[in-house]
């Protein structure tokens, strides 16, 4: 097997065995077995997450959309409701973590392996009241730096946004909240949403892959 671009290579080879002196017979032919990835995978994204910290304020976190094309905007909305007063938003870092598993046959499963592809931290001190709702933006990277979602018998690779929000309370006591969201990035034209994940831009180690050759076959004159 080779590796060439994320694309899996087999070759078929057929063999016809002669008695005379000018040789055998032979002839070889490339074949590229690679699956989809599943329009499926765009609907079990979940973009929202709940949750509330340590009885000081309860949280909603939740981005646009499930999928996303490469240097399109992430908008990712926080809403808070304090459950105590002077609470405030000290600092917010969002985020893009690529991961990357591979299954190399006869060795098992290799990863994840996470990359950060795109990072950026806006610092606030923003007042947290009842209703408390704000919008950021986080731009996908473009794809010379990443992979697309996809996923065969030999790789994986997701994406999932994080987030870290810092809060104060109104004697200087911070609280911090890490989530992550799920999301699909494809190509922005569908007729290459069957092309492989370029191995190069998947993850920084690639296991090894070995040959695999066919057993010797008794000569048949």
């Amino acid at each position: 097997m080779q590796a060439d671009g994320g694309v899996i290579e087999y070759k078929l080879k057929a063999m016809a065995e002669k008695t005379s002196i000018f040789g055998n017979l032979t002839a070889e032919r490339k074949i590229h077995i690679h699956r989809l990835l599943s329009l499926w995978t765009f609907s079990q994204t979940h973009p929202n997450s709940h949750g509330s910290c340590k009885d000081r304020f309860s949280y909603d976190l939740s981005i646009s959309k499930n999928f996303f094309h490469p240097s399109e905007a992430v908008d990712i909305t926080i809403g808070v409701d304090p459950l105590i007063e002077g609470l405030r938003i000290k600092k917010v870092s969002w985020g893009i973590i690529q991961n990357t598993s591979y299954h190399v046959p006869s060795k098992g499963n290799f990863g994840p392996w996470s990359k950060m592809i795109t990072q950026v931290s806006f610092k606030a001190s923003d007042l947290v009241e009842e209703g408390f709702k704000k919008t950021w933006s986080l731009f996908v990277p473009n794809e010379r730096i990443m992979s697309y979602d996809a996923e065969s018998s030999f790789i994986q690779v997701e994406h999932k946004v994080i987030a870290k929000i810092e809060f104060s309370d109104a004697y200087g006591a911070r609280s911090t909240v890490r989530t992550s969201l799920p999301i699909v990035i494809i190509p922005k034209l569908s007729s290459q949403y069957n092309a492989p994940p370029r191995y190069s831009r998947a993850a920084h180690t690639l296991p090894s892959y070995r040959e695999l050759m066919l057993p010797n076959y008794e000569r048949v004159y």
